[in-house]
């Protein structure tokens, strides 16, 4: 979770973060390293 989140282009705070960890963690995390 915690590399997920320094790869990501955006900030995110923590409180989206959790609301984000349910299933689209992996998802999103893969489509932010395609923008980088």
């Amino acid at each position: 979770m915690l590399k997920w989140r320094r790869h990501s282009c955006q900030e995110i705070s923590d409180s989206q973060l959790t609301t984000v960890l349910s299933e689209n963690v992996q998802e999103r995390s893969a489509s932010r390293a395609d923008e980088c």
